[in-house]
């Protein structure tokens, strides 16, 4: 997360701080939003004053929070917004079935169609091109070849 909204997000959040998240947040601006919403929900369930978030980063797209010294109503809010995450992406914020960015964006792999294999050779008598109808090889009279 960009150092303007990292900033922002210490000073609004006392449960915030350099010393706990020494690495700052790990993950990218579009879910500034998200964290910032999450933290205002801590807030408002009156979290413990020795509650401290200690990990904010993105895993495998998901949000992961670590806290320490929460309660139960704390963990419900982190594991709510945890979830929330994985609707979010988190390079531009948008819903990622909207494929807005790169990181949200589902590569379209387009496959040749199937080239057909002309067969140039009755594979059993190995004469001309067999076309094996259902009488045979066109190219064997003698019908040794058993093609089908």
């Amino acid at each position: 997360m960009n150092d303007d909204n990292t900033r922002k997000l210490f000073k609004r959040f006392s449960f915030l701080s350099k010393a706990n998240l020494s690495d700052g947040f790990g993950c990218g601006d579009g879910w500034y939003k998200l964290v910032y919403d999450m933290c205002k929900s801590l807030k408002e369930v009156n979290p413990p004053n020795d509650f401290a978030i200690i990990k904010i980063a993105e895993r495998h797209n998901e949000l992961e929070v670590h806290s320490k010294n929460g309660v139960m109503r704390t963990r419900v809010v982190i594991d709510e917004f945890n979830t929330a995450s994985i609707e979010v992406c988190a390079g531009c914020g948008n819903n990622r079935d909207l494929e807005q960015c790169d990181k949200c964006i589902v590569p379209v792999i387009e496959y040749p169609e199937p080239e057909e294999d002309e067969q140039t050779q009755c594979t059993n008598c190995s004469t001309d091109p067999c076309a094996c109808p259902a009488g045979g090889c066109s190219s064997c009279s003698s019908g040794s070849c058993n093609c089908p």
